[in-house]
């Protein structure tokens, strides 16, 4: 049952439980048997430590691991939580994204002769995730083995288990044309070119992606989130504002923004087909000069 749920979603989970278990022995409460009136207690005492919402949400998501899913459906908890959220409501991380071409122009000006292992990392890393809409951790589950070069398209196929991977789920299939008029910023050609440079060092690694150091071991998915920030801080993002995942917010809204159905960003993006995630956490408008600073400038 353990295994059910991801490492990441079990670190999450781990404070969470921490703290109820603790609060159950101080208040002498069955951890596992607590009615309705108690959860209701602990959860308004979380909210008035000042708990966001979010967490809030996190923490019945976690409790529910012991006292079962009818705490998600409960009315009375339901109830408390609609209240929750008008008294304390949560905003967007991000009002608006921002624009994909600044990116892409700094490194087509920037990063077009990657002549050494650190910079074709950053670049390749980069445009797959601007290309694919795919998280980080997707991009570093990928295998060398998976990887199927054809004259006019670079297919990948992701084997390991993202965090959008579930029962009867396709699991990310990625798909990389390739663009001749601008061989600089082409994510295919970024591919063949990372293959190719890393073949000497790789020996039996099967990782995509390894450190651009000796002795040249699998990334972590923090490392490729720390080289996409990197090129974003270069490009003249504001990365105290914009974190790497920000790239799927900035990628998918502008598939959309120029004529991308929304059926093809879900299926691109690894989103189902009745998901309302992107309409609701990603779809975010393009920054632009504002009427006040074109006057001002």
């Amino acid at each position: 049952m353990i295994c059910s749920i991801s490492e990441n979603t079990l670190k999450q989970y781990s404070p969470c439980i921490k703290d109820w278990i603790t609060y159950c022995h101080t208040n002498q409460i069955s951890t596992i048997k607590a009615n309705i009136p108690e959860i209701i207690k602990y959860f308004t005492k979380k909210f008035n430590e000042g708990m966001s919402y979010g967490s809030l949400n996190s923490l019945r998501s976690a409790l529910s691991l012991f006292l079962g899913s009818h705490i998600g459906t409960d009315h009375n908890i339901k109830r408390l939580f609609k209240g929750f959220f008008r008294l304390r409501p949560c905003a967007p991380k991000y009002d608006y994204t921002w624009n994909v071409s600044e990116v892409l122009e700094y490194i087509e000006n920037v990063y077009a002769s990657c002549d050494n292992l650190e910079m074709c990392s950053k670049k390749t890393v980069t445009l797959l995730v601007l290309a694919t809409g795919h998280r980080a951790q997707t991009i570093c589950a990928i295998d060398i083995d998976l990887i199927k070069i054809e004259s006019n398209v670079v297919h990948i196929k992701v084997a390991k288990l993202v965090k959008t991977s579930a029962p009867n789920r396709l699991q990310p299939f990625i798909r990389l044309p390739f663009f001749n008029d601008r061989p600089f910023i082409c994510p295919a050609r970024a591919v063949i070119d990372y293959l190719n440079m890393t073949k000497s060092i790789r020996k039996d690694c099967k990782n995509l992606f390894l450190s651009y150091r000796k002795p040249y071991k699998p990334v972590t998915v923090s490392t490729i989130s720390r080289w996409i920030k990197t090129v974003l801080q270069e490009s003249g993002i504001d990365i105290n504002t914009f974190s790497a995942h920000s790239t799927r917010h900035a990628s998918t809204s502008t598939a959309l923004k120029r004529g991308v159905s929304i059926d093809e960003i879900r299926r691109t993006a690894g989103w189902t087909d009745s998901s309302s995630c992107f309409a609701r956490f990603y779809n975010r408008p393009v920054r632009n000069v504002s009427f006040a600073e074109a006057v001002f400038s």
